[in-house]
C-alpha cells in the first residue's frame, strides 16, 4: 500500500488562502565511530540545525561508546526534516539512544519527516535504541530507519511508535503516519517493514490490524541464533503478560514484535528483551544507558 500523497507546504498554504510564512527546521547529524588502540572513538560529529550529540560516554569501558542524540525542540512540526547518518567502522562498537520520547505534533499543512541511515562495517557493532516516538492525532509523519551491515557486522536495534496519546485519552483519529524499518546485509534485505497508518482507519481497531493497541515496537538482532530465540521466548513467558509480544528467527535475523496499550509498556518490554539477548548476541552484559533512569 502506497502512502497517500500529501500537499507540499507551499501548496497547503496556498490552498488555505494564507500568506503567512511556514517556519520549520531542517536538521542533520553525521556521526562516525572508529576503533582506536584504546577503544571506540567518536571521530566525526557534524551537525546542522537543532540536532546534535554533546559528548560520548563510556559507562562500560572504552570499548563501547554511548551517545545520546539530542533534538532540543523536543518534537517535529509541519515541514521539519531530520536526517541522521551513523557510520560504525571496523571493530568499533556504538550504542545510540535518545534522552526522551520523540514527538510529532498535529499539522494542518505539511509533513514532518525523520530519516535514520546507519552503516556498520566488517566487525563493527551498532546498538540503535531510541526511546519511543509519539505521533499526535492530526500529525502527518514519515519515519524511516535503514541499517546496512557489511560482512561480520552486528546490530541490535529497535523502533517504537505510539499512535496518539493514551495517557491523555487521545486516539489517532486524524492524520497519517508512514513508518519504514529496514535491515540489509551486504546489499541483501534481511528485514523490511513498511506501514501506513491513517487516522481513524479500521485497521487501528480491527483484530486483523492493531486491535485497538496504539503502541508498537519492532526489535531486530543480527546475527541471531536458536539459543537467542529460545531465551527471548522464555523471557516473554516469564514476565507479566503483554498485550502481544512475539519472537521469531528468520535465517540469522531475530525479530521481536510487541503491541501494547501505551508506549512505556512497549519500551519496557523491549528493554527487557535487549537485556536478555545482549550477552548472547554481543557477549556483553546489559548496560542500560543512564539517561533511561531519569
Amino acid at each position: 500500500m502506497q502512502p497517500p500523497q500529501l500537499p507540499t507546504l507551499s501548496e497547503a498554504a496556498g490552498a488555505g488562502g494564507s500568506n503567512l510564512p511556514v517556519r520549520h527546521w531542517e536538521a542533520s547529524l553525521r556521526l562516525r565511530f572508529v576503533q582506536q588502540p584504546w577503544g571506540t572513538d567518536l571521530a566525526l560529529r557534524e551537525h546542522k540545525g537543532p540536532l546534535r550529540v554533546q559528548k560520548p560516554f563510556y559507562p562500560e569501558g572504552r570499548q563501547v561508546c554511548h551517545v545520546y542524540v539530542l533534538h532540543p525542540p523536543g518534537g517535529l512540526v509541519q515541514g521539519d526534516a531530520l536526517r541522521i547518518n551513523v557510520s560504525v567502522t571496523a571493530g568499533a562498537h556504538a550504542l545510540l539512544t535518545t534522552p526522551a520520547a520523540g514527538k510529532v505534533y498535529r499539522s494542518n499543512l505539511g509533513q514532518a519527516s525523520q530519516v535514520v541511515h546507519a552503516e556498520v562495517d566488517e566487525g563493527g557493532v551498532l546498538e540503535w535504541l531510541p526511546q519511543e516516538t509519539i505521533v499526535f492525532s492530526g500529525a502527518r509523519a514519515s519515519l524511516k530507519t535503514q541499517i546496512a551491515l557489511a560482512g561480520a557486522g552486528k546490530v541490535m536495534a529497535w523502533e517504537i511508535i505510539c499512535l496518539g496519546r493514551p495517557a491523555a485519552s487521545e486516539t489517532f483519529d486524524a492524520g497519517v503516519c508512514s513508518f519504514q524499518f529496514a535491515l540489509h546485509k551486504d546489499g541483501v534485505p534481511l528485514y523490511i517493514e513498511r506501514n501506513v497508518f491513517s487516522g481513524g482507519a479500521d485497521a487501528l481497531a480491527a483484530v486483523w490490524g492493531l486491535g485497538g493497541l496504539p503502541a508498537m515496537g519492532a526489535f531486530v538482532a543480527y546475527p541471531g541464533t536458536s539459543q537467542m530465540l529460545q531465551a527471548a521466548r522464555e523471557r516473554i513467558g516469564a514476565t507479566a503478560a503483554a498485550e502481544l509480544c512475539t519472537a521469531t528467527l528468520v535465517d540469522q535475523t531475530l525479530i521481536c514484535r510487541v503491541l501494547e496499550s501505551d508506549a512505556g509498556r512497549a519500551r519496557n518490554r523491549l528493554v527487557d528483551l535487549w537485556s536478555t539477548l545482549r550477552p548472547l548476541c554481543l557477549n556483553r552484559p546489559a548496560s542500560p544507558p543512564r539517561i533511561w533512569a531519569t
